[in-house]
């Protein structure tokens, strides 16, 4: 048997897998040449929506590669999160500090905070003891759950998000 373009050579594509790049031209070429649909889903063993999807991936966006699916964050490395993240709020003469996580403790991430004149701080491994702002989160935690206990069975509406914001501006003002 004489095996297709765009066909896996063993047919073993797991169920549920990503197409390649490779299938997906398959697919646009198989339409193309105005094979039916369902024929083509069998021959690639998925089902017709995939092959939907597929002319539609390309028809929206012409590409067969895969895209990112919705509330998936790009992957960025370490220097695009400093460059990205860090760099945009960092004020001269502000220090960043440092808790000897992975990140802090790379060479290159100590040598690129250095070149761009970054100010740190360095606190010894995992000190959340250290840390006033954890301190300060729970006593206001503690203050909203004292003054709202029916807070804890909130729900996601927008008046229980309205409800949250006036109790964490009242504990606020209400913690010694």
């Amino acid at each position: 048997m004489q095996r297709s373009f765009g066909t896996e050579i063993s047919g073993n594509r797991r169920p549920g897998a990503e197409l390649s790049d490779a299938q997906r031209a398959g697919i646009l070429s198989a339409v193309e040449a105005g094979e039916e649909k369902t024929k083509i889903a069998a021959r690639y063993r998925v089902s017709r929506r995939v092959i939907y999807n597929t002319i539609d991936q390309w028809n929206n966006h012409h590409t067969l590669k895969s895209l990112p699916r919705p509330g998936q964050p790009k992957k960025l490395t370490r220097r695009q999160k400093l460059e990205e993240g860090l760099m945009p709020v960092y004020k001269p003469l502000n220090i960043y500090k440092m808790d000897n996580a992975p990140i802090h403790i790379s060479n290159l991430i100590k040598k690129w905070l250095e070149t761009h004149g970054v100010w740190t701080l360095n606190f010894p491994l995992y000190s959340p003891n250290l840390n006033p702002i954890k301190h300060l989160w729970l006593a206001l935690k503690r203050k909203i759950l004292k003054l709202y206990l029916e807070l804890k069975q909130m729900g996601q509406s927008k008046e229980d998000l309205e409800r949250l914001i006036k109790a964490c501006k009242e504990a606020w003002l209400a913690i010694n």
